[in-house]
């Protein structure tokens, strides 16, 4: 059997094998049928305007819940298919059913009349017993929507308190699975109907718990009409009406994209099957990290054909043609044991013991990566002439993971090398399928082109590359792009292998450690630019590293490292772009003013630089004693939303942020803390740079020099290496490095740092986006936004998390959702208000519309 989604090809048509799926006679659809693409950008305005409720206190899980689902809903392309059959011959071709054993199929006896629960015990017989007529033991249906998975409470990372239950459950049946989702239940809910009416009812055998590790996939069931996701409707045009503007609606289109996700999460997958039931009616989905993949309604209990060629083709797949990575086994016993027995050999206060303790957590499995690509031949980095061999690699929990399912996906993890005995990080994402594209891998190639024996503050690439499934030269790729001509680009499966295993940015132990990180990072990001010509684009918390030397001396114990380079893009492609190429790139928010104010403008060094200031800015705010500390963590969490998590319904910044940084005004109110000190002279100076570069270079300027193809000129009006003070005629000091890194430097050769508190996070739950926009995904990522998907620019999806709510009208930010990293990715949140630029969809927001209409006018200044 031949899966479409390894057969990659260089047009949008697909290879459909010869023979066809039976087609219902109670859908009325026509094969072949026609797809049509359902772009949320394209949903009505009040549709992106309709916030669900957002949270009234810190406990209001379902409200987060709620909003997190709306934002992975939003991000998602729809492709659907105008007759079920044409989606199972594209998302999952194979053999019909048999004749002899058609004709012996019986209708499913739904209970569909008395609400959802009634539906469940039909639907599991159901299944159970096609898998009984094709004779197959190796797989079982469960109902498990009492029973949550009890290692994960909500999202991966356990934030959400409302535990994610599907309805049902195909699972394997292994002995180790079987463990897992096995229950002791002797009395259940489930069910529906007295005692008197008919129908199937509840049993032990039908009752299971949810396990995301062993999930094949999961079927969810709907009985009220506003809480069904689409149009159930055999045979009615598949156009965008099939999507409702309500809430609830939307939510449930976002519980099937977070089932999808977290499956995803716990296993190696390149894609996952659902299928939605509303009532007597179905639809399947094939979700991967560029769409989903919907075909037309069908009446499941008149004519169960269809269910039974979705099963008897499942079940007769490789795991790799029912979306499993071939390249990544579970291990055996001995190995879990072995990747366990690593964290002896260090230390409890050490951050590879805490990162390889969480990589063995309950509930994630241990995997075996085989990585095959070109390979460093010693500690050194890979070069472009490295022999090529397959390396493996021992996997758990992911140190890090996108929430978004749509665009990167990014994940990485602490990994065992097992030939080798040491501890790397491994990368694990999907990068953007576009000709010419500069990938990341080309980068490290590219920056491992200089003397090896200075590290020049850049990771150490040892291996990986484009995935390949097993003895196969053909990368793994996204279906969906495929299907249809999608307004994002594909994805390739990618894994990159470093050798340092670095600690977070915002684990930084006191303000001076930071500063010489971020240093380093800034010199790293200069000598990719003036030696090899590559400009990062994604200067953000997540992409800058502290590595513990080994050999570090007591006045150099650890150095910044400038990571995440798959947004990068060469001069050439900066100053002379082509028509198809994105502009605006990074997370959204350390995006420079300049860029979240200006979708269009060309993404230079100092938009860059600009960055690197906001990820100081943003540190503080959440580490450092300000005015706001004593009004509350509310207020903090306010003031970084209103700055750096706000977007309007148009897809710009905050006007706050523009505001402060044109003027050099400073985002962080510092006056607790004497001028004089290292740090707060640092965030003075780098704000008054970036206002003078603004003044030097006005935006327009930019804009205008872009579209009269002089920016190269424009930009080498630099700025003498070492510039004046800032008296006298304003210059564009941010064209090149030297006057940023200058403010570094010049703060940490003072001698005394007086003591500057690190305070623990004053708002944990305000996080940026786990991805980036510009180069994945049309924006919301984590998520990410696809390049040539336009203007739109990604909003970030967790925000205040759980915060109280705030009366007022504000600024707009949007549910949780990369890539990672990831960043890393759709989600357009606005105010159903249209007359307020700047709405807020956390209630969070503190300015009203007359007061930022006063700012864009400067008839007033803003008051810290």
């Amino acid at each position: 059997m031949t899966d479409a989604a390894d057969t990659p090809s260089p047009t949008a048509k697909v290879i459909l094998p010869k023979k066809s799926a039976k087609d219902s006679k109670s859908t009325g659809a026509a094969r072949p049928g026609r797809r049509t693409i359902v772009d949320p950008k394209k949903l009505s305005s009040s549709m992106q305007n309709e916030m669900p409720p957002s949270s009234t206190g810190n406990n209001d899980a379902r409200a987060i819940a709620r909003n997190r689902r709306a934002a992975l809903a939003r991000e998602m392309h729809w492709v659907t298919f105008s007759s079920a059959s044409d989606w199972l011959d594209t998302c999952l071709p194979g053999e019909d059913v048999p004749d002899t054993i058609a004709s012996t199929l019986t209708p499913f006896n739904v209970t569909v009349g008395n609400g959802e629960n009634a539906m469940y015990p039909g639907l599991c017989q159901g299944f159970n017993s096609l898998l009984q007529l094709f004779k197959n033991e190796d797989f079982l249906m469960k109902v498990t929507s009492e029973h949550p998975d009890t290692t994960a409470l909500g999202t991966v990372e356990g934030r959400d308190k409302e535990a994610m239950r599907p309805d049902l459950v195909m699972y394997p049946r292994t002995k180790e699975a079987e463990e897992l989702y096995k229950v002791d239940t002797r009395k259940s809910k489930l069910g529906g109907q007295g005692e008197e009416e008919a129908g199937p009812r509840v049993t032990a055998a039908h009752v299971g718990r949810t396990v995301w590790a062993h999930a094949e996939f999961v079927i969810e069931a709907k009985h009220d009409p506003k809480l069904a996701p689409f149009s159930f409707t055999p045979g009615e045009d598949q156009t965008i009406e099939a999507f409702s503007e309500a809430a609830d609606r939307e939510d449930a289109r976002g519980q099937l994209i977070a089932y999808a996700r977290e499956i995803c999460a716990r296993q190696h997958r390149r894609y996952v099957y659902l299928i939605s039931v509303y009532r007597n009616c179905a639809r399947f989905i094939r979700v991967d990290r560029t769409a989903a993949l919907l075909s037309a309604p069908f009446d499941y209990v008149q004519d169960p054909m269809l269910f039974a060629t979705f099963i008897y083709r499942y079940i007769n797949a490789t795991p790799e043609e029912r979306g499993y990575d071939p390249t990544a086994t579970r291990a055996t016993k001995e190995e879990c044991q072995l990747f366990s027995d690593v964290i002896a050999n260090y230390t409890k206060d050490s951050h590879l013991y805490a990162g390889l303790q969480n990589a063995v957590k309950e509930g994630w499995p241990i995997f075996k990566l085989s990585i095959r690509g070109p390979w460093s031949s010693n500690d050194g980095p890979v070069r472009i002439d490295s022999p090529e061999e397959t390396r493996v690699f021992l996997v758990g929990r992911p140190a890090f993971r996108s929430h978004s399912m749509t665009g990167r996906g990014t994940r990485g993890f602490f990994a065992y090398d097992v030939a080798r005995k040491r501890i790397v990080f491994v990368k694990d994402y999907w990068r953007a399928d576009l000709p010419g594209h500069l990938t990341e891998y080309d980068v490290y190639i590219k920056l491992s082109g200089g003397d090896s024996d200075t590290h020049n503050f850049f990771p150490t690439l040892l291996g990986g590359g484009d995935v390949r499934s097993n003895d196969s030269e053909e990368v793994q790729q996204t279906l969906s792009d495929k299907c249809a001509k999608l307004p994002v680009t594909g994805r390739v499966h990618v894994r990159l292998v470093m050798k340092e295993v670095c600690r977070r940015l915002q684990t930084f132990k006191d303000w001076r450690e930071l500063v010489s990180v971020m240093r380093d990072a800034l010199i790293a990001h200069k000598i990719a630019w003036e030696e090899y010509g590559i400009l990062h684009r994604d200067v953000s918390v997540g992409n800058i590293l502290i590595y513990e030397l080994e050999d570090g001396s007591p006045e150099r114990k650890v150095i910044g490292l400038l990571t995440d380079w798959d947004l990068a893009k060469t001069k050439d492609q900066i100053f002379h772009p082509v028509a198809s190429q994105s502009t605006r790139s990074g997370t959204w928010q350390f995006l420079s003013a300049a860029l979240s104010r200006n979708p269009e403008k060309p993404h230079l060094v100092s938009d860059d630089l600009e960055s690197a200031m906001h990820v100081l800015n943003w540190l503080t705010l959440k580490h450092m004693h300000t005015h706001l500390t004593d009004a509350g963590s509310d207020e903090v969490a306010v003031h970084i939303h209103n700055y750096y998590d706000a977007q309007t319904p148009a897809g710009l910044g905050s006007i706050l942020k523009w505001v402060d940084v044109t003027r050099g005004a400073g985002i962080v109110d510092h006056h607790d803390h004497s001028p004089n000190h290292p740090f707060i002279y640092l965030l003075n100076r780098l704000a008054a740079l970036c206002a003078e570069h603004y003044s030097a270079q006005p935006v327009k300027d930019i804009m205008n020099a872009a579209k009269a193809g002089t920016l190269a000129d424009l930009c080498s009006k630099a700025t003498p290496p070492r510039p004046p003070p800032l008296t006298g005629d304003k210059l564009p000091l941010l064209n090149n490095h030297q006057a940023f890194i200058d403010v570094f430097e010049k703060a940490l050769k003072e001698k005394t740092w007086p003591v500057l508190e690190k305070l623990a996070d004053q708002v944990p739950d305000v996080e940026p986006t786990s991805s980036s926009i510009g180069s994945k995904r049309p924006a919301t990522d984590d998520s990410d936004s696809d390049v040539g998907s336009g203007n739109r620019a990604k909003k970030a999806r967790t925000t205040t998390v759980g915060r109280k709510a705030n009366a007022s009208p504000g600024l707009s930010g949007s549910g949780s959702s990369k890539d990672t990293d990831d960043a890393g990715e759709s989600t357009q949140a606005g105010s159903s208000d249209r007359n307020t630029e700047e709405s807020s969809s956390t209630g969070t927001g503190a300015l009203l519309p007359a007061r930022l209409q006063e700012l864009r006018d400067g008839k007033t200044t803003l008051r810290k």
